[in-house]
């Protein structure tokens, strides 16, 4: 339709089209402003959080030390026993996640498959 508008208004139908694509930029641009936003916010929360935790795992390895309940190397033994185990789950939830996004694609390749299937075909 926009070279049709272009051929027949000229000019003005160039001069139309650039609004049209300013106001396309404009709209774009703030989404990607507001997504920003967003995406800083949520940052900001989440290095709150984890400062947080810092702070009151110093906390607690402060009151185990100075009520003799475990010794240094039985709390980084710990800590690092955890963070093993954490990083495990994480990595087993992210191949479970691309397994769900490989299904989910394959389940699109056949469904857009068995509908070409489907269609007449033209000689």
């Amino acid at each position: 339709m926009s070279w049709t508008r272009w051929l027949l208004l000229g000019d003005l139908g160039q001069h139309l089209q650039l609004q049209e694509h300013e106001a396309r930029f404009g709209k774009l641009a703030a989404a990607q402003s507001a997504r920003t936003r967003s995406q800083s916010l949520r940052i900001d929360v989440l290095e709150r959080e984890v400062l947080d935790l810092e702070t009151a795992v110093a906390a607690l390895v402060g009151l185990m030390r100075s009520k003799g309940v475990a010794t240094d190397t039985e709390i980084a033994s710990a800590i690092a026993n955890a963070t093993q185990a954490a990083e495990r789950n994480h990595a087993a939830a992210e191949r479970d996640r691309q397994a769900a996004l490989n299904e989910a694609a394959k389940a699109r390749a056949a469904t857009k498959l068995a509908t070409m299937r489907r269609r007449p075909r033209r000689h």
